[in-house]
């Protein structure tokens, strides 16, 4: 899978939690929700507030979620930017789109961005289209970030089970 993270590597600190970890939002994550296991957490401060958090199926196979929860320092639409500018860039990904999303938890309606484009990639059976794409959501003076790629081949199956994990889990509680 695919990342691109703003926060540099050595102040990154890995964490082993074993049940839900909390993080200082409030957002909860368990360690199994709908088919995926957390495999990761990982924090970029001393006090949670950056924080990314990966899940992948248990079989290995994609996808791989990974959540990316910090402090809202600007409005969505420089997020948004930001990503689109790192697809196009980093990612050297085609047909980049921006598009409104709206994501159902709990009967509550979160409306957010989606940052979607395409890219090769080197898989272990040779080079292939890959989908990329991230959500983006504020909620409560956080920003949400919800980031997969997969290949083109499984794309319908690997949204409708990221779909399911993106309803499991809640946004945050506190501000």
């Amino acid at each position: 899978m695919l990342l691109s993270l703003n926060i540099s590597a050595e102040h990154k600190r890995f964490l082993t939690i074993h049940g839900i970890y909390t993080q200082a939002s409030g957002m909860r994550f368990p360690e199994r929700v709908k088919g995926f296991q957390r495999v990761e957490i990982n924090e970029s401060d001393g006090e949670a507030r950056h924080a990314g958090i990966c899940y992948q199926f248990p079989e290995g196979a994609t996808p791989t979620v990974f959540v990316f929860i910090e402090e809202q320092r600007a409005p969505l639409s420089w997020y948004v930017n930001n990503t689109e500018a790192s697809f196009r860039r980093d990612r050297k990904s085609s047909g980049v789109r921006v598009s409104d999303i709206r994501l159902v938890q709990a009967g509550a309606v979160f409306s957010g961005r989606a940052v979607e484009g395409m890219a090769e990639h080197h898989y272990s059976n040779g080079w292939g289209q890959t989908k990329q794409f991230q959500y983006l959501f504020a909620n409560r003076g956080w920003i949400i970030k919800y980031n997969c790629a997969t290949s083109v081949l499984i794309e319908s199956d690997v949204r409708i089970d990221v779909q399911k994990l993106l309803e499991a889990l809640r946004m945050p509680t506190k501000s």
